[in-house]
């Protein structure tokens, strides 16, 4: 029984190591110049990561022990394995690549530390570094083309992004599970089809038609969104850029990436919005 125990204990830890082994082969397969194949290891490995901390809560399994390997484990597979592809993929082309891959590994890295001493995580103070790895991973796979100025900015705001007091939203509440897991399969069904093959218009079709209605109009309706005007304006923007990129599936698999992590505070203002209004009738009250 104590054998079972130490077993059942030890399985969010070997989700967490599968997450680190991938993100170690991903660093091998960049160094061999298959950029594909390490993207996408990558972006297994987010997927990996979700289900460790998923399986952890679920069950009542979460440690001290876990929560550093995990750590250490997003910081091989999201901060130095994509710093290093994007290193990789730009180093033929510009002399900023190893400043700019540099720089995305030391944002990366002081993200992951302030995450560690920060007691607030109801939502993420600046962006996940995950969302950085999948934005560095499609920008290889979609093979998108930007001058060097152009690049030096975007990742500066990424950068910037990681690093900042921004809230945006973390979705551990049991409320945000069937979304959360619906998020899976949607970025999952996307990988598999990168995996087998497909082109880019039938892998930007997956990706639109999932994201739009089995996960932001399902949630819209939902009563998680306190105050809906944030979501239809983030809903608007998705649409603007759709009738802008409809055109090139690259650039609208990017561009419905981006736009989905940069404005993600959004989200996070809709769901916060009620416990704001608590809070002041609250004050209200005492007074």
């Amino acid at each position: 029984m104590a054998k079972k125990n130490i077993i059942v204990r030890s399985i969010p830890s070997g989700i967490t190591f599968i997450n680190l082994i991938m993100g170690f082969f991903s660093i091998l397969y960049t160094l061999e110049d298959k950029f594909n194949i390490a993207a996408l290891l990558i972006l297994g490995a987010c997927v990996f990561d979700v289900l460790d901390g998923l399986v952890a809560r679920k069950f009542g399994l979460i440690s001290k022990m876990g929560v550093e390997l995990d750590s250490l484990a997003d910081a091989t597979s999201f901060v130095i394995a994509p710093s290093l592809l994007i290193y990789a993929d730009l180093a033929g082309y510009f002399w900023t690549a190893p400043f700019i891959s540099v720089f995305l590994a030391v944002m990366g890295i002081f993200r992951l530390a302030k995450f560690n001493v920060t007691e607030y995580h109801k939502s993420f103070l600046g962006m996940p570094t995950p969302a950085f790895a999948a934005i560095a991973c499609f920008f290889v796979l979609t093979n998108t083309i930007l001058s060097e100025w152009a690049l030096m900015i975007f990742f500066l705001i990424v950068g910037i992004l990681m690093v900042s007091n921004i809230k945006f939203p973390n979705f551990k509440d049991e409320a945000f599970m069937k979304y959360k897991y619906m998020g899976i399969l949607i970025f999952s069904a996307v990988v598999v089809a990168f995996l087998w093959g497909l082109d880019l218009f039938s892998i930007v079709l997956i990706e639109n038609i999932s994201l739009r209605f089995f996960l932001i109009i399902l949630l819209y309706f939902s009563k998680l969104v306190k105050r809906k005007v944030f979501m239809l304006i983030f809903m608007f923007g998705l649409l603007i850029i759709t009738v802008l990129a409809y055109s090139s599936p690259k650039a609208l698999l990017m561009l419905v990436l981006l736009y989905s992590v940069i404005a993600s505070p959004l989200l996070q203002a809709s769901f916060e919005q009620k416990k704001i209004q608590k809070n002041t009738q609250k004050k209200r009250d005492k007074k």
